[in-house]
């Protein structure tokens, strides 16, 4: 398959107070006004990721469709959580409340502990492939599971990039800290924009 050039990015740094445009033109818009902020995509990275997501100009689709079809076709519903379940394991199964809350803490602590994948152990899964690959999680994720998500993408010291997600509950919160230039990894989220009622 024949390279695709990266959509339109826009950056929003620290809680989005500023915003950058790349200089090879993949980021054609600044954006910094709140409200023009409010009604896009809320993905927010930290200096790191910025400057690593810079030098990409094209990716490859094969790897994103493949391994976005292998993510959402083991991603499960258990009970009121949405998990990633790589090898069957919870696949029909109920967890209670209070299993959650003592061995995870809460349900999104649950959810992260299940929902972590590596990207790049896909063929030619690279760091180009990093945003066609989060937004078609998210459009597919927003059909088969009507909720408010947070997903979040990392890159190790190991060069491996990761990805892992949670149902946003705003009694819980967001599992990673708001200051995520305080992280050392280049590292993004994106939380879903839409308030969706949740069951229960």
């Amino acid at each position: 398959m024949f390279p695709r050039r990266l959509p339109r990015l826009v950056s929003i740094f620290k809680q989005g107070e500023w915003g950058r445009e790349a200089s090879d033109g993949v980021c054609s818009e600044v954006i910094c006004d709140t409200k023009k902020i409010a009604e896009t995509d809320m993905i927010r990275m930290n200096h790191e990721m910025a400057m690593l997501l810079d030098t990409v100009k094209e990716y490859d689709d094969t790897p994103v469709q493949q391994a976005c079809c292998d993510v959402l076709g083991k991603v499960r519903q258990v009970g009121d959580c949405v998990v990633y379940d790589e090898c069957g394991a919870l696949d029909g199964k109920t967890v209670s409340e209070e299993e959650i809350t003592k061995r995870y803490g809460d349900r999104t602590g649950f959810e992260m502990w299940h929902n972590e994948i590596r990207l790049s152990r896909y063929e030619r899964f690279n760091i180009g492939c990093v945003l066609p690959f989060l937004e078609a999680v998210k459009e597919r994720m927003k059909a088969l599971f009507p909720r408010q998500f947070c997903y979040i993408v990392y890159v190790t010291g190991t060069q491996d990039v990761d990805f892992r997600f949670h149902v946003y509950r705003e009694e819980e919160g967001m599992w990673l800290d708001e200051d995520i230039e305080q992280v050392a990894e280049p590292l993004l989220y994106d939380l879903d924009p839409e308030q969706v009622a949740m069951p229960g």
